[in-house]
This record gives structure tokens, C-alpha cells and sequence, in this order.
């Protein structure tokens, strides 16, 4: 197909009665949108299987601990802090603690 082909053809559609022009604008835009659409139908469904491939792949390569691992490892940190704590501030008891609330004097 040479240019000279597209001009006749352009020549011959600005020979045609206004309607019909407008129907071939239409058409030719209909076309044009169905290619446009397809074309982003297609890219798109790769981009969304990529895009799963690569999450699977993230989700096998990420090892997850298992319920019961993850809840003795929470207790243990937690009897751990407990017992830290302790040993910063050791438990005095004097006699004012022991006997019960102090009296406000009057």
C-alpha cells in the first residue's frame, strides 16, 4: 500500500455526501477504539498473571512460623521482661507496707 493509494481513498471520502462521511468517521473511530481496547485487554491480563506469578513466589520464598512457635516465643519474651524486671527493682517490704495503709496525721 503506497500513498498514493491512502490519497484516492481520502480523495473519494471527501467526494461522498456529508452523512455518509460521518458514518465513516464513526465507524473508523469504533474501529479504532475496539483495536485500542483489545490491545489493553491483553497487556493488561499479562501484567496481572506477572503480577501473581511474582506474589506466589514471594509467598513461598517467606517461611511463616507456625501458631504454636509463635506463641511460646511471645510467652517466653514476656517471662523474660517479667523476670528482668524483678531483678532492676527488687520487692522491699517495711513495716509501713506491711501494716497496712499510713494514717493521715490530723
Amino acid at each position: 500500500m503506497s500513498f498514493n493509494f491512502f490519497s484516492k481513498l481520502v480523495k473519494k471520502a471527501q467526494d461522498k455526501p456529508s452523512y455518509i462521511r460521518v458514518q465513516i468517521l464513526w465507524v473508523s473511530v469504533t474501529i479504532a477504539m475496539i483495536v485500542i481496547f483489545s490491545l489493553w485487554l491483553i497487556n493488561m491480563k499479562s501484567n496481572v498473571i506477572s503480577s501473581f506469578d511474582k506474589t506466589e513466589k514471594q509467598i513461598e520464598e517467606t517461611k511463616l512460623p507456625s501458631l504454636f512457635s509463635s506463641l511460646k516465643e511471645t510467652v517466653s519474651n514476656a517471662i523474660d521482661s517479667f523476670r528482668k524486671k524483678e531483678e532492676r527493682e527488687p520487692v522491699e517490704e517495711n513495716e509501713e507496707d506491711a501494716a497496712g495503709p499510713a494514717k493521715l496525721p490530723r
